[in-house]
């Protein structure tokens, strides 16, 4: 019983250690295109966006996540308001394309999401 139990745990400690290494440091950063695709139908869900809509904001959303490619592979890692500064860019090209109202949930799924990775709310660092 004593082995069975030093089996699993070494296959389940292997998993986890194959898992990792696939990954390699910091995990695979998924390409702009990949980033958008996801972006885009996270909004379409949440957003009930027209074609028209899509279409522009398939068009910020890659061109923002190539230029923040671009700052990545630069060797160097961007400083909080580089980031701030990018992301506010974003959302004022997002403004003019939605309605006020969606708009409005818009930045609701952000902030939502910053709580999720423990970055909104009071004191918390990403603050819109």
């Amino acid at each position: 019983m004593k082995n069975k139990i030093m089996l699993f745990l070494g296959l389940l400690i292997a998993g986890f250690v194959t898992t990792a290494s696939a990954q390699g440091p910091g995990g695979q950063r998924r390409t702009a295109e990949e980033r958008t695709k996801m972006q885009l139908d996270r909004m379409k869900e949440q957003l009930s966006l027209t074609q028209d809509q899509v279409t522009k904001l398939d068009t910020i959303l890659l061109n923002n996540n190539k230029e923040m490619d671009k700052i990545f592979q630069s060797g160097q890692r961007p400083d909080r308001e580089t980031m701030q500064k990018n992301r506010e860019a974003q959302n004022e090209k997002i403004k003019a394309v939605l309605t006020e109202e969606q708009y409005k949930k818009y930045q609701e799924e952000q902030q939502k999401m910053r709580e999720r990775r423990g970055q909104g709310g009071p004191g918390g660092q990403g603050n819109n």
